[in-house]
């Protein structure tokens, strides 16, 4: 879940403090809330969660 009490409205001349926000972010944490946009998106866009719509299973024969 995005932490919207970060959540600042800035001019788009002033994108130094975005920068240095995410900078001091973690990798993992800043693709975290990119997932969270991705999703939120999808849900926006197609009016549905996102997700497989089947699930496949791939099973390797032995040879004989």
């Amino acid at each position: 879940m995005i932490d919207k009490s970060a959540i600042n409205i800035t001019s788009k001349n002033n994108d130094t403090s975005e920068i240095e926000y995410w900078s001091r972010k973690t990798p993992i944490l800043r693709i975290l809330a990119l997932e969270e946009l991705r999703k939120e998106y999808i849900k926006w866009k197609h009016d549905s969660e996102p997700g497989f719509q089947r699930v496949y299973k791939i099973i390797k024969l032995k040879e004989s």
